[in-house]
């Protein structure tokens, strides 16, 4: 087949022109461009801020057209950013929890298609997504930030998956900083009485959520086939991770599991929490009214029902567990998740300097170098 030549310009844009203020229409901002015609077709990208570069990457581009003709290559894809989101949003509904699934379609339709949605996939660059964030920002949090980079990255990987872009603009763009808040923890004392005031359909559920650690979505799809009160263990099948963990009750939680569990053998699919588990597998409305109530009334107005996960990681951080094993309490795939309990460690610098002045000042046989060998 011969090579069909790719003619090319570059051009300069000064100013964001009146077209591009209507709904769904291009947008062009200031800077330099490549503008080359194939198969009947105008191709314009945005190619630096200098003529230089400019003429650098319309040579690239004219090269790859080039190429992809000769080699009978597929050429990029003219999905539009809406377009794929939808394809994106139906993948994400079998890689996904129920509410991971749900929170990530939200935020894509709604704030993702908004701004991004007319564009094709590959024209989007990473300039356009730092002007994003530069507006957005006066009514964000950096850690909002940070999670909506994050579903852009995850939406281009997919689309560099299935050959509709080459790159992804959202590489090199780094996440903020995020300050630390103070996790809160409720002292023994205090879960007491908020255990007490609770009203006997939610109690086992508070309870589950202080002892275990278990995310509340967690909780609600336990079954009284999970619960193993001979060997004093509790399986949480399905987790956010969708990895099981195998976790020990306390003594308090293993008295209350064996009061509530139903006379002779339960059924293999009866749900632990059923009473306060709605038809849609969430906690029931009323019953989440119930608890911020009960929760107010003990002097925990604002405790939100995944505080009483973050308690647990704080108590047990503050136990002198390994950080594996408090990964492995709260379900978690990294240790940076973990690591936001290590300030409840502070404590233990002074025993581990104890510690190691007993082996200075009192050397043991099991602490002796081991002699190198010849």
């Amino acid at each position: 087949m011969p090579r069909r030549r790719v003619f090319g310009s570059v051009l300069r844009r000064t100013r964001q022109g009146a077209a591009a203020l209507l709904p769904g229409a291009a947008r062009f901002y200031p800077g330099w461009y490549a503008r080359v015609r194939h198969r009947r077709k105008e191709i314009i990208r945005y190619a630096g801020a200098d003529r230089a570069t400019a003429l650098a990457y319309l040579k690239k581009l004219q090269s790859d057209i080039e190429r992809r003709e000769l080699l009978g290559e597929i050429a990029p894809s003219e999905m539009t950013f809406s377009e794929f989101a939808e394809e994106y949003v139906a993948h994400c509904k079998h890689t996904h929890t129920r509410d991971t699934y749900a929170s990530r379609r939200s935020t894509v339709r709604g704030v993702l298609c908004v701004e991004f949605g007319s564009r094709r996939l590959q024209d989007i660059r990473r300039a356009d997504i730092e002007r994003f964030f530069t507006r957005r920002m006066e009514h964000w949090a950096p850690a909002t930030r940070n999670r909506y980079l994050s579903i852009l990255s995850a939406m281009y990987k997919r689309a560099i998956a299935l050959g509709y872009v080459l790159e992804s603009p959202t590489r090199g763009i780094e996440r903020l900083k995020e300050p630390r808040i103070p996790l809160p923890l409720i002292p023994l004392g205090d879960q007491d009485r908020l255990l007490a005031a609770m009203p006997e359909r939610l109690r086992l559920l508070v309870l589950l959520a202080m002892d275990t650690g278990a995310r509340l979505g967690e909780l609600l799809r336990l079954e009284w086939a999970d619960v193993d009160l001979s060997a004093g263990t509790l399986l949480v099948r399905k987790s956010k991770n969708h990895r099981p963990r195998l976790l020990h009750l306390s003594k308090r939680l293993s008295e209350a599991l064996t009061s509530h569990r139903p006379t002779g053998t339960p059924p293999t699919e009866l749900r632990l929490l059923a009473d306060v588990t709605g038809t849609d597998g969430r906690l029931k409305a009323a019953a989440f009214r119930e608890y911020k109530a009960v929760a107010g009334s003990v002097g925990y107005p604002a405790l939100r029902f995944h505080d009483l996960r973050h308690t647990n990681a704080t108590l047990a951080a503050a136990s002198g567990a390994p950080l594996r094993a408090v990964m492995h309490r709260l379900g978690h795939a990294s240790a940076a998740a973990a690591l936001r309990y290590q300030h409840r460690m502070a404590g233990q610098d002074e025993a581990i300097a104890e510690f190691l002045h007993g082996i200075v000042t009192e050397p043991r046989a099991d602490f002796s170098p081991v002699p190198r060998a010849r």
